[in-house]
C-alpha cells in the first residue's frame, strides 16, 4: 500500500550546498561549509533530517520552522508528535574557534499529511550455501528506504530470548547500548554500522555442524526505535565432519591467564619479560574451517590470525601457532612452533618444536591447561610459557607487530564456556571493531644467543 502519510517536498530529497570554504567577507575567519541535509527516516507523526559530518565544524545549529534555534553534536536531528502540515527544517555548521565563521544555512522541507497509516516493513529472508560451519543469508526488505537489523544466532539461545517480539528487540538493544559504550560510541553511531537498508548478504560463519540456526530481522532506527515485526527464517546445518570430542571444543570461550609476555627492543635488538602481576582476560573463539580446527583471540597483536588446534584420542584441545612448517606429506604439514619457554626452572629462552605448546582438559566447567615440558638438545629442561611466536623454520621466527612494547598472552590460561547472552553479544560486537592497524612482520633468526631447537 504506498504511503500517503509521509510525502517529502522540495526541489528533491537533497538540499545542495557550497562545498569549498569561503573567507566571511566581514572578518578573516573562513566560513565553513553548509552541510548537506536529507531526509532518512519517516514515521507517522515526524521524520528525521541528517547530514554528513562538516569539516572543521565544532556543532550544528537547527531550527523547525518559526521554533527557536537549537545546536546538536550530532549529524542528525528527529522530530516527533507533529501535527499533519509542511515543515522546513535548517541546519548550519557552528564554529568554535576565531579561524572559521558559521557557515550559511542550509533547509529541507516535508510533509505529515492526515490520514492513512504507514506501511509496515516485511522481509524475505533466504539462506544458502549451508555447510557444517558456513551459511549466507540474504534479506531482502519490503522497504528499501528504511533500515533494519539482520542477524542470526543458534536456535536454543534465539529461544530463552525470544518470548515476543517486544523481549527479543529489547534485548537486543539493550545489549548493543552496552556494547557501544564499551566501544566509546553512542548507540546512534553503533547502529549507523550495524544497521541495512535494502537488500542485503550476511556470511555466517563459525557454525557448528547438525545444529538449528534462525536468522532474524527487524525495522529499526538509528535511534533506537523499533518500526516492524520480527521476520524468522531456521536452517540447520550439514552433519560436522569433526569428532564429537572436538565439536565440544567449538564456540566462545572466556579465558584467563596469569600473566603476559612483555616484548620490548633495544639498539637493535628484543628482550621479553614475565609479568605475573597483570592477568588478561581473553575472548576466545573455537572454530572448523577448511579441514583445521582454529582458535581466534589469542593473538594479541592481530586479531585475524588463529592458533591452530588439535584434538588428541583423550578428547583434550591441543594448540600449537598461526603458521605450520615443515615438509608436506600424505598427513599434511607438520605444525611447528616457536614458545617463549623457561629453561632449567628459571632461564627464559625460546624453543621451537612440533609439539602441542598448551593442552586444555575438559572436567565439567572446568579448563585448565598444561604447558608442554621437554628437554633440550643440548641439555636441560624447558617449559613452554608463551606461544605468540610464530615459527617460519626450526631455525628462524616471526613477530608481527608495529611498534614496541608488544604484550602477549602468557602463562597458565583457564577456560570458561561463554553463556548464551555473551555469545550473542560477541556476534553483534564483530561488526563495532575497529579496523586492525597494519602489522609489520618482522623476522629473526636464530644467530640471537636464545634459540634453542627441542628435541
Amino acid at each position: 500500500m504506498q504511503n500517503k502519510l509521509f510525502t517529502l517536498l522540495c526541489t528533491g530529497l537533497l538540499a545542495f550546498a557550497l562545498t569549498s570554504c569561503d573567507k566571511d567577507e566581514s572578518s578573516d575567519s573562513t566560513k565553513l561549509a553548509a552541510p548537506v541535509l536529507s531526509v532518512t527516516e519517516q514515521t507517522s507523526n515526524g521524520f528525521t533530517v541528517s547530514w554528513q559530518t562538516v569539516e572543521n565544524a565544532a556543532g550544528y545549529a537547527y531550527v523547525l520552522d518559526n521554533e527557536a534555534e537549537k545546536s546538536t553534536n550530532a549529524t542528525s536531528v528527529t522530530f516527533t508528535d507533529l501535527e499533519p502540515g509542511t515543515y522546513t527544517v535548517k541546519v548550519k555548521a557552528t564554529s568554535g574557534s576565531a579561524e572559521f565563521s558559521d557557515s550559511n544555512y542550509a533547509s529541507i522541507s516535508a510533509t505529515v499529511e492526515e490520514g492513512g497509516t504507514v506501511e509496515e516493513m516485511t522481509f524475505t529472508i533466504e539462506v544458502s550455501d549451508v555447510t557444517a560451519n558456513t551459511a549466507s543469508i540474504t534479506c531482502m526488505p519490503s522497504d528499501n528506504n528504511q533500515t533494519y537489523l539482520l542477524n542470526y544466532t543458534t536456535k536454543s539461545v534465539f529461544d530463552q530470548v525470544y518470548t515476543s517480539d517486544e523481549a527479543l528487540t529489547n534485548a537486543l538493544i539493550q545489549t548493543l547500548q552496552e556494547i557501544a559504550a564499551e566501544a566509546g560510541m553512542t548507540l546512534e553511531a553503533a547502529l549507523k554500522e550495524l544497521l541495512s537498508s535494502g537488500p542485503a548478504t550476511m556470511p555466517a560463519d563459525e557454525l557448528t555442524g547438525s545444529t538449528e540456526y534462525v536468522a532474524y530481522a527487524f525495522g529499526l532506527t538509528t535511534d533506537g526505535t523499533v518500526t516492524s515485526s520480527v521476520t524468522t527464517k531456521s536452517f540447520t546445518t550439514e552433519e560436522a565432519v569433526l569428532s564429537p570430542e572436538a565439536e565440544k571444543w567449538l564456540g566462545e570461550w572466556d579465558a584467563t591467564s596469569t600473566g603476559r609476555l612483555v616484548w620490548a627492543e633495544s639498539g637493535g635488538s628484543i628482550a621479553a619479560t614475565y609479568d605475573q602481576s597483570t592477568p588478561m582476560e581473553l575472548k576466545f573463539t573455537i572454530s572448523y574451517e577448511q579441514g583445521q580446527l582454529l582458535l581466534y583471540g589469542w593473538s594479541q597483536v592481530d586479531s585475524e590470525i588463529p592458533a591452530l588446534c588439535d584434538v588428541n584420542e583423550n578428547g583434550e584441545l591441543e594448540v600449537y601457532a598461526g603458521v605450520t612448517v615443515g615438509a608436506a606429506s600424505d598427513d599434511g604439514f607438520t605444525p611447528t612452533w616457536a614458545a617463549y619457554s623457561i629453561m632449567n626452572g628459571s632461564q627464559y629462552t625460546l624453543v621451537t618444536g612440533s609439539y602441542p605448546a598448551y593442552t586444555f582438559s575438559m572436567n565439567g566447567d572446568n579448563i585448565t591447561c598444561k604447558r608442554y615440558e621437554g628437554n633440550l638438545s643440548n641439555g636441560g629442561t624447558f617449559q613452554a610459557l608463551s606461544l605468540e611466536i610464530y615459527a617460519l623454520s626450526d631455525t628462524q621466527y616471526s613477530l608481527y607487530t608495529q611498534t614496541f612494547p608488544v604484550y602477549y598472552v602468557a602463562g597458565d590460561i583457564t577456560l570458561k564456556k561463554a553463556t548464551a547472552a555473551n555469545s550473542m553479544a560477541a556476534a553483534l560486537k564483530s561488526a563495532l571493531k575497529p579496523a586492525a592497524a597494519k602489522k609489520t612482520l618482522r623476522t629473526y633468526s636464530s644467530v640471537m644467543d636464545n634459540m634453542r631447537v627441542a628435541m
